[in-house]
């Protein structure tokens, strides 16, 4: 149930990226708009909020998507730099990175709760 409300927060705070981004950058075409807030969803919002389903129960929506976004934003920087000196391609990692966050984070949780 909480993960229902949480999943309708995000769409709104989708909404309110989009509005963000159209105001500042007027000029651009809608689709392009939409383009760049589901960009920013897929890397940094979603992941974040994954992330920061660990502490759950010690920090209200708010508080899980701007320390999540920045931690999603830190942890895909040092991974595509590591992962960069490996020799793997950062334009696969950046396709791939949300994924395996997503799964590993729920792995963790899963594995906490049981």
């Amino acid at each position: 149930m909480k993960l229902k409300k949480d999943i309708l927060k995000i769409i709104i705070t989708f909404i309110i990226l989009v509005v963000i981004i159209k105001i500042v950058f007027f000029k651009e075409e809608i689709l392009v708009v939409l383009m760049v807030g589901l960009t920013i969803l897929y890397l940094f919002i979603i992941p974040g909020y994954f992330i920061m389903l660990y502490w759950g129960d010690k920090f209200d929506f708010k508080e899980r998507i701007i320390i999540g976004s920045c931690a999603s934003v830190a942890l895909l920087g040092l991974s595509c730099y590591f992962l960069g000196l490996l020799g793997i391609n950062i334009f696969i990692w950046s396709k791939i990175y949300p994924l395996a966050t997503i799964l590993i984070t729920s792995m963790i949780i899963f594995k906490r709760k049981y």
